[in-house]
């Protein structure tokens, strides 16, 4: 069964409509109107749905500008955190390259103090060692000196025990006469 359609029809139309009915039937002429309105509310509902298309792309396009816009600006974020962070890996590189440097002048310095060290260590070895000379013949000189001197207090002790005239005799002990003159280039 068939909707029944209820149509206003503006009065333009409808004068319009009687002016044309001279050569055809009434009837006729609003089957023919009906035919055309039913086309016209089908063109109608298309374009509504074109409509709604429309509205639909609309609203895609601009949610997908939306989302460019904000891509857009997350690029530019991450653009200029990169920049960021190449320019503060250049001053951790500087940084790094002046710390290198200052090792490098601390190990040249290092090596330069241990030489100048090695030296000083080798000056005072052989200063030490000459010292060292020094020091064994002074004792060797002390201990023959030392030897002579007891000699000599020996000889002087026997003599001053001796009486005045065994001195002037010349009668002296055999110890004495062991005694060896000192050779020349002692004296």
């Amino acid at each position: 069964m068939r909707k029944p359609y209820t149509i206003r029809l503006n009065p333009e139309i409808v004068d319009k409509f009687d002016k044309q009915i001279t050569t055809t039937t009434r009837a006729e002429a609003i089957e023919q109107l009906m035919l055309q309105h039913m086309e016209d509310q089908q063109q109608h509902s298309i374009l509504e749905e074109k409509d709604k298309e429309i509205t639909t792309l609309t609203e895609t396009i601009e949610q997908t500008k939306k989302k460019y816009t904000q891509t857009a600006h997350e690029l530019e974020s991450t653009k200029k955190n990169y920049a960021d962070i190449q320019q503060s890996l250049q001053e951790s590189q500087k940084e790094v390259n002046k710390q290198i440097s200052r090792y490098e002048q601390l190990e040249q310095d290092k090596k330069e103090k241990e030489e100048k060290l090695e030296q000083e260590k080798t000056k005072w070895s052989n200063k030490y060692s000459h010292q060292v000379e020094v020091t064994n013949k002074l004792q060797k000189e002390h201990n023959q000196l030392q030897q002579k001197m007891q000699k000599y207090t020996f000889f002087f002790g026997s003599v001053t025990n001796m009486s005045f005239i065994d001195r002037l005799l010349g009668r002296f002990p055999e110890e004495i006469k062991e005694l060896q003159p000192a050779p020349e280039d002692e004296q």
